[in-house]
This record gives structure tokens, C-alpha cells and sequence, in this order.
């Protein structure tokens, strides 16, 4: 299983900002956090403890609750 970043530029109103989120082969989670680095490091911790896609919506939940 392989998880990857995914870059998003979103408008609101009269602003835009870019937003990161990850994607598997099952799942996509976008805008988990505005910082690049943040969401590139938990992407490099899903792939390296090979988290099942069954757990993904989890994990994210737990980093987001940080």
C-alpha cells in the first residue's frame, strides 16, 4: 500500500489557500492541514509501518485530535 500527498488550491469567498491531504488506492483524505510538512511526515509513517487502508480514517482522526 502506498500513500501519497495530494496538494489542493481551494478559493472561499475572495481567498484561496492550498490545503494537503493523502490518498491510497482505496481512500482519499483531503485538507488535513496546511502544512506541507506535516502531512508529508505522516505520509512517510503510513508507508513505512505499512498501515492497512482499514486503519487509515483513524490515523488521520488521531493526528487531527494533536
Amino acid at each position: 500500500m502506498k500513500y501519497e500527498v495530494v496538494v489542493r488550491t481551494h478559493c472561499l469567498e475572495e481567498n484561496t489557500y492550498t490545503a494537503y491531504g493523502i490518498r491510497c488506492a482505496e481512500a482519499l483524505i483531503e485538507d488535513i492541514s496546511l502544512c506541507r510538512q506535516a502531512v508529508e511526515g505522516l505520509a512517510k509513517l503510513l508507508n513505512f509501518h505499512q498501515v492497512s487502508p482499514v486503519h487509515f480514517h483513524d490515523v488521520i482522526e488521531d493526528f487531527l485530535a494533536e
